[in-house]
């Protein structure tokens, strides 16, 4: 079986995976404490969820990163919520453990700002309308995870129709080491095919880019390739370390 050892600090996890945006993103440098590991061509911690449940984060070669499982698994001193696994690894499972409800994805990230595209000048900052951007959510986004009111989130941005209805919306997040992304961009079905995330996904990356963030970051599904098209055209870039499966880990 791989080796695995005990990582004392962030600063070292972050050292083994350095093309992984997504560990940059949830990993704060300089903290030296939590639970991780390494082996020989991955890394796993646990990214501690607010309702103080454990979610075990494997990045890397795929292979590798299924050992970490019955290692953790033994030793872990609570229940995981879930598992993140790099894309491919749930093929070499131990036969003892299962996925329950996986979703396959990807992050991309940009450090440059984006072409101007049409529409962007419809696009807002939204102030005190938690309410109406739930209902868009809830209309059009039913599977949405991120909602109004998440600290996570400082800010929504959307685009109104002619009589003033919220037809598009989507948020900045705040990943834990202060990482931007762009998180639940949803646009109303009665006007799809309009150009109008596009627009929103331009204006709110530049904005976010201007004030001095050094890149941004938006999650697709692995299967939406509609979304690949769009993100890719605003110069989002795919690394390969960032492709993932999450799950329920059933055992």
């Amino acid at each position: 079986m791989t080796a695995i050892h005990r990582l004392a600090t962030s600063d070292e996890l972050l050292a083994r995976i350095p093309d992984s945006i997504y560990l940059r993103a949830e990993v704060v440098p300089g903290i030296t404490e939590g639970h991780m590991w390494a082996s020989n061509g991955a890394v796993a911690f646990v990214a501690q969820r607010e309702d103080r449940a454990g979610r075990l984060v494997c990045i890397g070669e795929p292979t590798a990163a299924v050992h970490f499982l019955p290692y953790v698994l033994e030793e872990f001193p609570f229940t995981l919520s879930g598992v993140i696994l790099p894309r491919g690894a749930e093929k070499d499972l131990p036969l003892a453990l299962r996925l329950s409800d996986p979703d396959h994805w990807e992050l991309w990230w940009t450090d440059t700002p984006p072409p101007a595209v049409p529409g962007e000048e419809r696009v807002s900052w939204l102030d005190n309308v938690d309410d109406e951007i739930q209902t868009l959510l809830d209309v059009a986004y039913p599977a949405h995870r991120h909602k109004p009111g998440d600290h996570k989130i400082p800010r929504w941005a959307g685009i109104r129709d002619s009589d003033g209805s919220l037809v598009a919306c989507g948020a900045e997040i705040r990943c834990p080491s202060d990482i931007a992304g762009l998180v639940s961009v949803t646009v109303h079905p009665h006007v799809r095919k309009q150009g109008l995330g596009t627009a929103l996904e331009a204006w709110v990356t530049r904005r976010i880019l201007s004030k001095g963030d050094p890149l941004c970051t938006v999650s697709t599904y692995m299967d939406n390739t509609a979304a690949h098209r769009l993100v890719a055209r605003l110069g989002y870039r795919n690394n390969p370390a960032d492709r993932f499966t999450s799950a329920t880990l059933v055992r």
